[in-house]
């Protein structure tokens, strides 16, 4: 979009410098005015071009969201511009040139419609930037939440350090602790109600009804959940030393920041929306998937207290998660609910007074099936994200389809390298836990190679043997052994997936190149034609005429044309 504002600014400060030019105080030029107007004429018209190219392009490849919206917006003011207002004042300074000195009223209509465009095109631009800041508004409560979550989880831990001492019986790290704590809230505070009061004065000055409505309904929800209330009571109870309390505020503030850029980013991409879940649901499979190997190494009751806390941590990422989800993916949302609850229970398989070889065999076998339900979850975002990116891909659009199918071919080589390398580093008795993501890896590729199917059947044969071999690399992994041999030919399959795309892409780029001299040789031979057809009506009417100074010219002309549809036979051969 910097691309759309720049066209807009260049615009503007060209108009800007004619108006200035054109007062009636300075309206003896008025042809030199005239003139210049009438450029700026073609250049809003060639900008209304370029718009109305870029908008089709979108149109073509499904891309839509709200900069799309802001952009087809500015097309039909600059169409506007161009059509009517810039042709009142290149009238209006003609009538005054013609009219001489009693010009003057001519001059300043002129003047006045100047005006009009140059607010018209400040408009545009200022809608622009308002949707810019709206995103801006949006990442910045993100980050204000993500800060909100670590400081909420220090005072839970806290909380469990103290117990129920009193301040005066904190050591000085807990007391230097509490305090940080309180600082950084009341920060917290005062930069929210910043970023409050932005989106505040934003929705004032919306010129948009849809971006109006959004940013209403945002600030609405600020003030009716009480956010910056919780943010207060989130203060006051650190600084009474209720720690429990202020995280429960805390975690309310936290929940709200998000569900406040959630709604000011709900008319986003969907595709960006399900790739930045996958993201952090990649985060959180990670993090699970380190504590489900910390767990298999518990041996002492004071483990288990600390593991129940990563647990806690696990279970309120995957919910922000799920929140973020519910709308995108429902089927994905109940997975992580599922997978929330059985991260509960391990949580109080944690927390009970059993010997630590019994807690460690029932937390492990319920952060098992949480894993298992991620994975789910997992696979779904990405069903429903390869369903979006193909609504999104003209079936014509071949070239863009291998390039898309090569990308993820190349991040599947990332997966299993990086799983290939955790494998080797894994001791053997804690290799079972890498089953399930070879597993999530074979289900990507095999689905990569249905996809693949109408591409390329070298691309997606290679596929299905990768795929094959992932399946041996999953098997191994799950009896606890290493079958690397397995792993580096799925790899190797991978790359001859990767070639077989190669080669695919410079056959369509060669193809798309014989079709453009193919057109080029077609507009050659119209040419011809179009002479060929002047030569014969000028031959006719010589032989009802005889006329014997044109006979040569026609001869010679006819030569040329003979000689010029012999070279585009050469090209064609």
């Amino acid at each position: 979009m910097k691309r759309f504002a720049v066209i807009l600014l260049v615009l503007l400060a060209a108009a800007s410098e004619r108006s200035n030019a054109a007062t009636p105080a300075q309206a003896d030029p008025l042809r030199v005015q005239s003139a210049r107007q009438e450029q700026i004429q073609g250049s809003s018209g060639r900008v209304a071009a370029q718009l109305d190219q870029i908008l089709m392009e979108f149109e073509l490849n499904g891309i839509s969201g709200e900069d799309v919206n802001v952009l087809s917006a500015i097309r039909s003011v600059v169409h506007r511009i161009s059509a009517e207002d810039m042709v009142k004042v290149i009238e209006s300074l003609t009538k005054a040139r013609e009219a001489g000195d009693s010009g003057g009223q001519q001059a300043a209509d002129a003047f006045s419609s100047q005006r009009t465009i140059i607010t018209q095109l400040r408009q545009v631009l200022a809608e622009y930037q308002r949707q810019q800041a709206l995103h801006d508004i949006a990442m910045r409560l993100r980050e204000l939440a993500a800060r909100q979550t670590e400081n909420m989880r220090l005072a839970v831990a806290l909380a469990r350090q103290v117990d129920r001492r009193n301040l005066d019986q904190y050591p000085e790290t807990q007391r230097l602790n509490l305090q940080l704590q309180e600082a950084e809230e009341s920060s917290l505070r005062a930069e929210t109600g910043l970023v409050l009061d932005a989106l505040g004065r934003l929705g004032e000055s919306a010129g948009d009804a849809t971006s109006a409505e959004r940013i209403q309904k945002a600030v609405e929800m600020a003030k009716s959940s009480g956010l910056l209330s919780a943010l207060d009571s989130a203060v006051q109870d650190l600084k009474n030393v209720r720690l429990l309390g202020a995280a429960g505020n805390e975690k309310k503030a936290r929940d709200q920041m998000r569900e406040i850029a959630r709604q000011l980013t709900r008319s986003l991409d969907r595709r960006d929306a399900l790739r930045e879940a996958l993201r952090e649901l990649d985060v959180a499979m990670d993090k699970h998937q380190t504590l489900m190997e910390r767990t298999r190494a518990l041996q002492q009751k004071d483990e288990a207290i600390k593991r129940e806390v990563d647990q806690a941590d696990l279970v309120d990422a995957t919910d922000l998660i799920r929140k973020d989800v519910d709308d995108l993916a429902p089927e994905a949302s109940e997975h992580l609910e599922a997978a929330m609850e059985r991260m509960q229970e391990a949580r109080s398989a944690f927390l009970s007074q059993d010997p630590p070889a019994r807690i460690k065999e029932l937390a492990v076998a319920q952060q098992s099936e949480a894993q298992t339900k991620m994975e789910q979850a997992r696979r779904e975002l990405v069903d429903q994200l390869t369903k979006a990116e193909s609504l999104q891909q003209p079936p014509e659009n071949k070239m863009a389809a291998v390039e898309a199918m090569q990308m993820r071919i190349r991040e599947l080589i990332a997966q299993q390298q990086a799983l290939r390398k955790k494998t080797s580093e894994t001791a053997k008795d804690k290799l079972a836990g890498l089953a399930p993501r070879q597993g999530d890896i074979k289900d990507q590729t095999q689905e990569s190679q249905q996809q693949a199917s109408s591409l390329s059947s070298e691309a997606s044969e290679a596929l299905g043997d990768a795929a094959s071999q992932m399946q041996k690399s999953q098997k191994s992994l799950a009896e606890s052994q290493n079958s690397d041999a397995s792993q580096e030919a799925a790899l190797e399959a991978l790359s001859r997936a990767e070639e077989a795309l190669a080669k695919e892409k410079e056959m369509l780029a060669q193809a798309a190149e014989e079709l453009n001299q193919l057109e080029e040789i077609l507009k050659k031979l119209v040419a011809i034609i179009e002479d060929q057809q002047g030569v014969f009506s000028a031959t006719t009417r010589s032989a009802l005429n005889p006329a014997p100074e044109v006979m040569p010219l026609v001869v010679n002309q006819q030569v040329m044309l003979a000689d010029r549809t012999r070279s585009l036979e050469g090209e064609v051969r």
